[in-house]
């Protein structure tokens, strides 16, 4: 009779042990299921936010890839070389650079010369053939120099014209550069940044 009482409790007991493991794994689960459907749900939502973006794009700018197109390098040569006498060395040192931007965050590029050597008139032909046309920001030196907010949605091109090659112009300049550099490198922005010197040095 012990033994049956001992059976007895133990088989009474191991319904509650079945139970106690149904409590635990129900918990589990629920988790794993909740935590699938929150990962498929982002998916879904990325999904969504870059096929707005692409149609919004289409809608506004005729083309939906507008935002994460590659800078056409070779086009801006091609017009550079056409109105640009006697550069070549320069204006291959342009293509380059514009190129490097395509892998690069920022871009930096000086345009050093006399008078008369084309440096305002390829920074206007780059101006022209940019893509995004409402990225541009051209400052002078001479003025008060404020960069406005950039965007993601293609390349940022920000010129400076009138430099100086006094000191306190090129630290200037540099200031600029490293808060460009920060904002490309930590929030994801894509800027060409272009110096244009009033004399040679």
């Amino acid at each position: 009779v012990k033994k049956l009482r001992l059976l007895g409790k133990d088989i009474k007991k191991e319904p509650e042990k079945r139970t106690n493991s149904k409590i635990v794994i129900i918990p589990v689960l629920i988790s794993i299921i909740s935590l699938v459907i929150y990962q498929l749900s982002q998916i879904k939502s990325c999904e969504f936010w870059s096929a707005y973006e692409r149609n919004f794009n289409k809608v506004v700018y005729g083309d939906p890839y507008f935002c994460i197109r590659p800078i056409d390098s070779q086009l801006i040569y091609n017009q550079l070389k056409l109105e640009v006498a006697a550069q070549e060395d320069a204006l291959e040192l342009i293509r380059g650079s514009l190129e490097l931007a395509n892998k690069e965050r920022i871009v930096r590029i000086a345009f050093n010369g006399g008078v008369g050597t084309g440096k305002s008139l390829a920074a206007s032909i780059i101006t022209r053939h940019f893509t995004w046309k409402r990225n541009v920001q051209k400052l002078s030196w001479e003025d008060d120099i404020q960069i406005s907010s950039l965007t993601k949605c293609g390349f940022n091109l920000i010129i400076f014209d009138h430099m100086n090659f006094n000191s306190a112009s090129i630290e200037y300049s540099k200031a600029i550069e490293q808060e460009l550099l920060f904002k490309a490198k930590g929030e994801g922005y894509r800027v060409i940044l272009i110096l244009i010197f009033k004399e040679s040095h």
